[in-house]
């Protein structure tokens, strides 16, 4: 009997726990479980974005994220049928089972397909290239390591920069012998060739900001607006394409010292996407480096002053997309301030410049898979330059300020149409002017109008591909008080071993504001009745051979001729009271460029060069002869290598014989070269951490395109560079 109550228990605890085994063993078999992994393309191995990942009957489906990573959550235990899909690619069907609770873990292989719609057939066709335009894409602006955006243009086929002075100073670009005002450079789609000079000033561009370049060269630019005379720049800066962070620091001589700083983030749901990003730099210079004087001048050595500068910037973006359709909102300030030390002819120790620019810009559009869309853009912003100088060496105290605000509105549409691509536009640019340097009825309101229509074509035969191109642009110029067209028409032909492109054009460009109406000075007059500069016709061809391999050595080479009739090019020169004023006088413009990339297998060796020669001659009954400041040759030649885990480079540059004297060879400028070498070592993968160290002009030829504007001569540079984040995306196919 005493031994019931134990027994009782004992029954009661084995009932109890019996109880709780079979409502665990019960809510156990209830946990769902997880299916995670990774989508890989099976013939690359490289993750494949956007892939759509689902369980067949299940109504649950996810998207792989950028580096191709996925997890199927929610999934009651046992087999399912798992579909896995992606633009491009064939379908991938498997069987997974799913364990209670757990996650299991599976990768996916895609294999690419060709895509085929009826009646109508997709296939990878190549791009038409465009005859005399190259891109720089963001991973080609970061292996050049360049300190800014004139270095990396000066190695570029017939492109040539212009600096006035040591670093941070105002630089300039040429295409094919222009003038700088002759250059349409465009940021995000605005143009920032200052509304009085007409040049634009690409120190003034922080280089970090940037995310693709396209150069166009010669006068099928014009399709971008007016003053693309000789070609274009066209600048892109960065979105939020993944998420990531940098930072680099950089110390040079005569107090030369960059910071620069970027992060982006990106947040995906599905199909939806918001990025965010942010972009700063601050660069600052004491300048007043040693130069050699030239024997005209005294000869010996002068210390150039009032050559300090600082620069700061600042971009803030924000981009949000859903599914095909995407809106954007982006800001960005500038401040920049550096002395102006004149000509060593007429030095200016006091004389200062100060630059605000700001500005916001709104994108938003849709797109669909085969590339149809409709995008409006709109840009505010105002640009505030000021100039001043108590005590210049041979004129009256001055103290000017030039505002602009511009306002640009404009719309564009892709549709695919009878197996051509067609894109109509319309823009809308309104300038408000203000400006002491310009007499009192200069205008004070520019406004321009344009539209434009666009076509592009192509067809397969064999292994032949051949296209059209066409565009046709009209702008309505307050300048120039009236509407003028400027049609391009370019055809293409080739294979993935050789292409034959020719192309024909017409442009202009206004003449400026500062040539028409700037306030006389002493020995200097402007001229009202200036013309607008006309390209009535040119004509360039290309023949372009894209990969040629000879063994595990790989080349590619580009020719490239062009000739072109610049009617009332805008020059200055002296009258017989040697009173200097512009003019328009009749130009011809013709030449050829060169360029070849060879890649060998050994070390990573790279080889890279262009050549180009461009005549730029009067055509008038006066004067003849090579205009002045346009070298007839210039080159570049590259070498590259990889060794013991440092990558180094050299390069050099060639600037032919310059003119100095309208049709005469009297005070001819020498020709010169420079030696840039570069050597970098990655000292953390983990931190993305690299190294570089950088000694420009290495052989101390101090260049200077102008005369009695010296340069720096050999400069060195050490900068640090850390970068972590994701793996980069492809290039978005949003318009």
């Amino acid at each position: 009997m005493p031994r019931r109550p134990a027994v009782g228990a004992a029954r009661f605890l084995a009932l109890t726990a019996a109880l709780i085994l079979r409502a665990v063993t019960r809510l156990d078999a209830q946990f769902p479980g997880e299916l995670a992994g990774q989508v890989v393309n099976a013939a690359t191995r490289e993750p494949i974005t956007d892939a759509r990942i689902e369980a067949a009957g299940s109504g649950i489906a996810v998207v792989s994220d950028a580096s191709g990573r996925f997890r199927l959550r929610g999934l009651p235990p046992g087999e399912w049928e798992i579909h896995v899909t992606a633009i491009g690619f064939r379908p991938n069907r498997a069987r997974v089972v799913v364990g209670d609770g757990t996650v299991t873990q599976r990768a996916f292989e895609l294999t690419p397909a060709a895509a085929t719609l009826d009646p109508l057939e997709v296939v990878a066709a190549r791009p038409i290239p465009e005859v005399g335009t190259s891109v720089l894409q963001r991973a080609d602006l970061e292996a050049t390591n360049a300190q800014d955006l004139p270095a990396v243009l000066a190695g570029q086929a017939g492109v040539t920069v212009t600096r006035r002075g040591g670093p941070g100073s105002q630089a300039t670009v040429s295409i094919r012998g222009s003038a700088a005002h002759q250059v349409l450079v465009l940021l995000d789609g605005v143009p920032l060739n200052d509304v009085t000079s007409g040049q634009a000033d690409l120190s003034t561009i922080p280089l970090e900001q940037l995310e693709r370049i396209t150069i166009v060269r010669g006068a099928a630019a014009a399709r971008y607006g007016p003053r693309a005379l000789a070609g274009a720049l066209i600048l892109e800066r960065r979105r939020a394409s993944r998420t990531e962070a940098s930072g680099t620091g950089a110390i040079g001589p005569w107090g030369e010292r960059n910071g620069r700083a970027s992060a982006s983030a990106v947040f995906r749901r599905g199909g939806n996407r918001l990025g965010v990003s942010a972009n700063a730099a601050l660069s600052r210079s004491t300048g007043n480096f040693e130069f050699a004087q030239d024997p005209v001048r005294g000869g010996g050595t002068a210390r150039r002053k009032n050559d300090q500068g600082r620069t700061a910037s600042l971009l803030l973006g924000l981009r949000a997309a859903f599914g095909g359709t995407f809106a954007e909102i982006r800001g960005d300030v500038l401040d920049l301030r550096r002395g102006v030390p004149g000509s060593i002819v007429q030095p200016s120790a006091l004389a200062h410049q100060q630059q605000r620019r700001a500005g916001v810009g709104l994108t938003a559009g849709y797109a669909t898979p085969l590339g149809d869309g409709l995008r409006a853009d709109l840009q505010v912003g105002e640009d505030r330059v000021h100039y001043r100088d108590p005590a210049p060496p041979s004129a009256p105290p001055y103290h000017d300020t030039t505002t602009v605000r511009l306002v640009r509105a404009a719309v564009s549409a892709n549709r695919r149409l009878g197996g051509a691509r067609w894109t109509a536009g319309a823009e809308g640019r309104w300038l408000e002017l203000r400006s002491s340097t310009l007499v009192a009825d200069a205008p004070s309101m520019v406004r321009v109008t344009s539209g434009w229509l666009q076509m592009r074509t192509q067809r397969s035969f064999g292994e032949w591909m051949a296209g059209l191109t066409t565009d046709l642009r009209i702008d309505h110029d307050d300048q120039v008080g009236g509407a003028r067209l400027s049609p391009a028409v370019g055809v293409f032909a080739g294979t993935d071993r050789l292409s034959l492109q020719l192309g024909w054009a017409m442009a202009y460009a206004p003449p400026t504001l500062a040539d028409r109406f700037f306030q006389p000075g002493v020995l200097a007059r402007p001229n009202p009745d200036l013309r607008a500069e006309r390209v009535l016709s040119e004509l360039q061809a290309q023949v372009t051979l894209p990969s040629v391999r000879l063994g595990a050595i790989r080349s590619s080479t580009s020719v490239s001729a062009f000739r072109a009739d610049v009617d009332g090019m805008i020059l200055w020169s002296p009258n017989f009271r040697f009173v200097w004023s512009p003019d328009n006088y009749d130009v011809r413009r013709s030449g050829m460029e060169v360029s070849t990339a060879v890649t060998l297998p050994v070390g990573g060796l790279t080889l890279g060069g262009s050549v180009s020669r461009v005549a730029v001659e009067y055509r008038g009954p006066v004067l003849s002869g090579q205009v002045v400041y346009r070298p007839r040759l210039t080159a570049s030649g590259t070498i590259g290598a990889t060794v013991a885990g440092m990558q180094g480079s050299v390069q050099y540059r060639y600037v032919g014989r310059r003119r100095t004297v309208p049709g005469s060879d009297l005070n001819t400028l020498e020709p010169f070269g420079t030696l840039d070498c570069q050597l970098s070592r990655r000292l953390s993968d983990r931190a993305g951490l690299t190294l570089t160290l950088g000694v420009d002009d290495f052989l101390d030829r101090s260049p200077a395109m102008l005369p009695d504007y010296p340069s720096a001569g050999r400069t060195w540079r050490i900068s640090l560079s850390a970068r972590t984040g994701e793996p980069a995306e492809s290039p978005s196919a949003a318009p």
